[in-house]
């Protein structure tokens, strides 16, 4: 029977707990965040013009590859599917 009344105290004692509010977070203003944000892409090391035009042409060629593929799947399975109706 006391361990009842043990659990009844525990639950009581859970339930009487003020819920431990959150601090608020200091509200940034716009023009400080654009400052934050160009001061974040001065540090940043960008590439080369050779090395972006060298990505660019990569990203490039695997774009179309890509979409030469999804074309050819997308044809043979139309073409599949008017044979089979």
């Amino acid at each position: 029977m006391s361990e009842k009344k043990d659990q009844k105290d525990i639950k009581k004692a859970a339930g009487n707990k003020v819920a431990a509010k959150k601090p608020k977070k200091p509200r940034r203003s716009l023009v400080r965040v654009f400052k934050d944000t160009v001061q974040e892409g001065k540090k940043v090391t960008w590439p080369s013009r050779k090395d972006w035009l060298n990505h660019t042409a990569v990203v490039t060629i695997f774009v179309v590859l890509m979409m030469a593929v999804v074309f050819a799947i997308d044809s043979g399975l139309t073409f599949l599917l008017q044979l089979a109706v």
